[in-house]
């Protein structure tokens, strides 16, 4: 009755019912279209009905048989009072179509318990939850254009648009669900295990972004996180000891591209602190993939944009500096901006991290104003994550770093006249290519790093070493660039079922590095307590270096699940090293086991072989100045010398170990480790985790520098004869009060002893200019004891309370006398630091501004016991005050802010 009356006002004769009917949707869209867009002109009629596909015909006639004003009257009521999906009139024409909907894995079986969405226009016309088949079936939906959606909390969310449903026809639209891992920055065969089976025979330390997130310390780098994981310690020089071995033994990788220094081989800066998702750390990684290590790897993932926008402001307040009750300029600044989230829906995210450091650490060995070492640097990670299609995605990432610090390695010993400056340029793009087929995945890599670096004393002057205190100028000066270009190619094939289930994985990559500067150096003076010159270092004939390497590996690997109870990963790696014209071949081979279920104990062991990648620095030593050394009588006289040392690099003593090939050549270095562990992980409680592993590793062939004899003449010989042993029980516990919450106990016992002339300690950004005898004893960070504990509590009211505590044998330290040579043997058990102890806690309250804002509040106390943790020792034999421990850290009090979105 309705239709008819419309009818008979619109003067539309019978005729023209079902023409009209069929375009009533497109009506109104031009209505709408019309009244967004504002009045149109009324000379171009034929292109508005281009833009909103009139049918001329039915147009024409409404308008000679139609007054305007009345026809959209009409239309507008009929728009605001007929439901989305016209089915008024779709009931009214007999033309209503049905729309299938199927989601699928990868692996062809169906999803069910997923979310699909039939939209028209924008506007939701109905959801459905597919079946226990992977279907879901929207019935009597008129014909017009609909976008459908489909979600799960595992899997990434699809849309298919532009969908034209016909009348009287049926629409099916297929989905081939994807796992929301695949979008991460590094995709592993281990990548969300499930059982420890899964986990295999060696999973790594991981630290969250929320943990890093509430830890006390508020860490603004990736390496002032690692010293939590037990088996990493942070030593003295600020240099970080994976497994007692040091930087330039470990890998360093970000979204699995290498961002180590490409020279010197250290650890380069990492992303935002901001921008992590997760760390991993893996000290025995049987894992084939892994290579370029002797020590252990840290695994950087970053964070990618969600499908909401993400914003924080996280410590916009300075921590001000006040003496004598009196404001005194800035201490620290940290403030850190983060947001990502949607630049077009379910195609392409974003995610942003900036942040601007200025720290000016006091050094309480010395007085105010000239106690601060000052650091300030800028920090920006950029991430672009593109789902090309429902199996490939593409991940861009661009780091810039710059950074300055001046007064390095401030300390009592080393007023400020006597400390570097130094300042680096960090650039890294990498380019992710993930193409899933079916079971399979190919990850393509592509990353470019630039780097550069300088360093220079603060003056002209000498430097003058004295046995209370050093005095001049610092004594040498770098400029380098450098620059690594990555290339890396992986296929993952999972599952395979064949005597149990494998996930095979195989892989190559290839990387070119190169370098080039300078190392310029001037005299250095030696004199006793009364100026009384005893040694003269010299420097001549340096010259500029020029370096490059190509780096090839290849590598297979499987994780061979036998059944519920039982898994072994197996592998083997090939590395080429073309510097040093070596192939080294690193077979590895791991179990886990859970003798008594997946609910139980499960024991992990295994054993592999690692290879460094030898660094460029070591072999620019050659150009670098050679050392002419004289020696002085108590009355001014000559005793010794001049002395001229030639920079002399010696072959590789690898030779011998059938895994190793090469010819025997000057520089043909291959350090290597051989390393064992066997693990017990023990679940007291679905809550209480309890683990105890024990690990050995032996290394190798580890490049060192030592004064010597080469042909004859005097010369400080670089060979490849160093060698060190660590060994390390480890015993934790993870205690899970709810998802966030937990407190993490650990205890470690381990020695480390290797030679003490490790070639970074000579040939870093920062070499000492006494190159002394080696000797194989306590390596630095060698710590007998360790123990610590961290985690987050949420308390009422909003509160939160994050404590850290830790506990440790002092590191050791050598004695050295007037002349600067050791006293005895360096590092020994009976020259160490007195035991260190620090509580910290940080206290935090989030109050909620909007529905959208939020602000936390935090108090932090530092060393709130007040222990005495010396910063340094007299230990030089002829100080007067020799063997006296002085300066530290008391307690004290920080508070900041952040602020979520």
């Amino acid at each position: 009755m309705f239709i008819k009356v419309m009818h008979a006002l619109m003067g539309v004769p019978p005729r023209m019912k079902l023409a009209l009917v069929a375009r009533m949707s497109s009506y109104r869209e031009f209505i709408v279209g019309f009244f967004e867009r504002g009045p149109q002109p009324t000379k171009n009629q034929k292109a508005i009905r281009r833009d909103y596909q009139l049918p001329i015909s039915i147009e024409a006639k409404i308008r000679l048989r139609a007054p305007r004003p009345l026809f959209f009257v009409i239309l507008l009521w009929l728009l605001a009072n007929t439901p989305a999906d016209a089915s008024l009139f779709a009931q009214a024409s007999g033309q209503s179509s049905t729309v299938l909907v199927t989601t699928i894995n990868q692996a062809g079986e169906p999803v069910p318990a997923v979310t699909v969405e039939l939209k028209s226009g924008g506007t939701l016309i109905k959801s459905l939850v597919t079946d226990n088949q992977g279907r879901a079936t929207f019935p009597d939906v008129s014909p017009g254009d609909y976008e459908v959606v489909a979600s799960q909390e595992k899997y990434q969310t699809l849309s298919r648009s532009g969908l034209i449903l016909v009348a009287g026809a049926s629409l099916q639209v297929d989905f081939t669900m994807i796992p929301r891992i695949e979008l991460k920055s590094s995709i592993d065969v281990e990548a969300t295990p499930e059982t420890p089976i899964e986990q295999g025979s060696s999973p790594s330390v991981e630290i969250q972004h929320a943990e890093i997130k509430n830890l006390p310390n508020r860490p603004v780098t990736v390496q002032e996180v690692l010293p939590l994981i037990p088996g990493v310690v942070r030593t003295a020089e600020d240099e970080i000891r994976i497994s007692g071995s040091s930087e330039t033994s470990s890998a360093f990788v970000v979204n699995s591209a290498d961002v180590t220094e490409p020279a010197t081989g250290q650890f380069g800066v990492s992303v935002p602190v901001d921008s992590v998702e997760s760390i991993n750390v893996y000290k025995t990684p049987y894992l084939a993939q892994y290579g370029r290590f002797t020590g252990g790897v840290v695994a950087v993932e970053t964070r990618r944009g969600g499908d909401k926008w993400h914003f924080e402001f996280n410590d916009p307040l300075p921590e001000f500096r006040i003496r004598s009750l009196h404001l005194v300029g800035i201490r620290d600044a940290s403030p850190r901006i983060t947001f990502n989230g949607p630049l077009i829906r379910n195609r392409l995210y974003l995610s942003q991290g900036i942040e601007y450091a200025l720290h000016k650490l006091p050094i309480r060995t010395l007085s105010f104003p000239n106690n601060e070492t000052k650091q300030e640097s800028v920090n920006s990670f950029t991430q672009f994550d593109a789902i090309l299609s429902p199996y490939h995605t593409l991940t861009g990432t661009f780091h810039v770093s710059p950074r300055k610090t001046n007064f390095v390695n401030l300390e009592y010993f080393n007023p400020q006249p006597v400390t570097p400056s130094f300042s680096a340029h960090d650039y890294l793009t990498t380019i992710i290519d993930r193409y899933s087929v079916g079971t399979k995945l190919v990850e393509s890599l592509v990353a470019v790093t630039l780097y550069t670096a300088h360093v220079w004393p603060q003056g002209p002057e000498e430097m003058i070493l004295t046995p209370v205190g050093n005095r001049g100028n610092y004594y040498s000066q770098q400029n380098r660039h450098a620059t690594r270009v990555e290339w890396m190619e992986s296929l993952s094939l999972s599952p395979i079922s064949h005597y149990g289930t494998h996930n095979i994985k195989f892989g190559t990559d290839v990387s070119r590095v190169t370098t080039h500067g300078e190392f310029l150096a001037s005299p250095v003076n030696i004199v006793d307590t009364n100026n009384l010159l005893l040694k003269r270092i010299e420097f001549v004939d340096g010259k500029l270096f020029n370096r490059w390497d190509l780096d090839l590996g290849f590598y297979g690997q499987d994780h061979w699940t036998f059944n519920p109870k039982l898994a072994m990963d197996w592998g083997i790696r090939f590395e080429i090293q073309g510097i040093t014209e070596t192939v080294r071949i690193a077979p590895r081979f791991g179990l886990a086991w859970t003798p008594f279920g997946a609910e139980s104990a499960v024991v992990r062991g295994g054993f592999g072989l690692f290879y460094d990648q030898v660094p460029l620095s070591v072999f620019s030593f050659t150009t670098y100045p050679n050392q002419v050394v004289t020696t002085y009588g108590p009355n001014g006289e000559i005793i010794d010398g001049p002395r001229r040392y030639l920079n002399v690099m010696e072959r590789g003593t690898g030779g011998g170990f059938p895994f190793i090939f090469g010819d025997n050549e000057v520089g043909n270095f291959a350090p290597y480790s051989a390393a064992w562990n066997i693990e017990v992980e023990q679940p007291i409680t679905p809550r209480v985790i309890v683990r105890a592993n024990y690990l050995q590793s032996n290394s190798y062939g580890m490049v060192i520098l030592a004064p010597g004899v080469a042909n004859g003449k005097d010369a400080i010989v670089e060979s490849g004869s160093g060698e060190q042993g660590y060994r390390q029980l480890e015993l934790t516990t993870r205690y899970i009060w709810k998802p966030g919450e937990q407190l993490f106990f650990s205890y470690v016992r381990s020695r480390s002893r290797g030679d003490l002339n490790e070639f970074n300690r000579y040939l870093g950004n920062f070499p000492f200019p006494v190159i002394r005898p080696n000797f194989f004893t306590n390596l630095p960070g060698d710590t007998l004891n360790r123990f610590l504990t961290w985690g987050y509590i949420r308390l009422p009211r909003k509160f939160s309370l994050a404590p850290m505590l830790e506990y440790r044998n002092g590191f050791p330290y050598a004695q050295v006398n007037a002349s600067q040579d050791y006293v005895g043997i360096p590092n020994r058990n009976q020259t160490r630091f007195p035991n260190f102890f620090s509580l910290d806690l940080r206290v935090s309250k989030d109050f909620q501004v909007s529905k959208k804002y939020s602000v936390r509040f935090s108090l932090r106390g530092l060393n709130l016991t007040n222990h005495f943790n010396p910063l340094g020792v007299h230990a030089n034999v002829d100080d007067p005050q020799f063997g006296t421990f002085f300066g530290f850290y008391k307690r004290r009090y920080l508070l900041d802010f952040d602020v979520n979105y």
